[in-house]
């Protein structure tokens, strides 16, 4: 075990493979007060943790960590879901997070098999519900109680971090 952090772990990743590492910075107001640096490559994210929590030197002896890029987007995401001074959709730019450019996270989208659009609300590690708007009206309901079959069309949006209503519903609710 070495004695080392997490932007000097980070910028070793980088230097290795420029072309197919991007840093992450997390400031102080993203994560609980602390900077935090990890790096991305091919859809996996790293980074250089404290074993000891409590840690505040500036090298330390500690272990890597991995997760994949979904996870750490859900995770980012509920953390700065709370706190509604925070631009969700700039912080997803800066950390290269793919659900800024999927169907449905930013805006409503539509399902019409008749007219071969097919977008439909997938179950993913970030949003539980999704907004419909069909002959019944708009509603929020559970992604895993949708069937395609039960529709012939229907405009939706997930309930995200990215959406203000995020902050106004109960967490049972998202």
């Amino acid at each position: 075990m070495k004695y080392s952090n997490c932007l000097i772990e980070a910028l070793k990743a980088w230097i290795k493979d420029p072309k197919n590492v991007k840093i992450i910075y997390l400031p102080k107001k993203w994560n609980n007060d602390r900077r935090h640096f990890l790096w991305l490559k091919n859809d996996k994210v790293y980074h250089y943790e404290a074993l000891d929590k409590n840690n505040k030197k500036l090298f330390f002896k500690g272990t890597y960590k991995e997760q994949d890029l979904n996870t750490f987007e859900a995770f980012i995401l509920h953390r700065l879901g709370y706190k509604p001074s925070i631009d969700k959709k700039i912080v997803a730019k800066k950390l290269h997070l793919p659900s800024l450019k999927k169907e449905g996270f930013l805006n409503w989208t539509c399902y019409c098999p008749m007219d071969n659009i097919l977008s439909f609300p997938e179950k993913n590690k970030i949003c539980k519900y999704v907004f419909i708007h069909d002959e019944s009206g708009v509603r929020s309901v559970p992604i895993d109680s949708l069937n395609k079959d039960d529709f012939e069309f229907i405009e939706w949006k997930y309930l995200s971090p990215y959406d203000d209503a995020w902050n106004i519903l109960s967490n049972d609710q998202r």
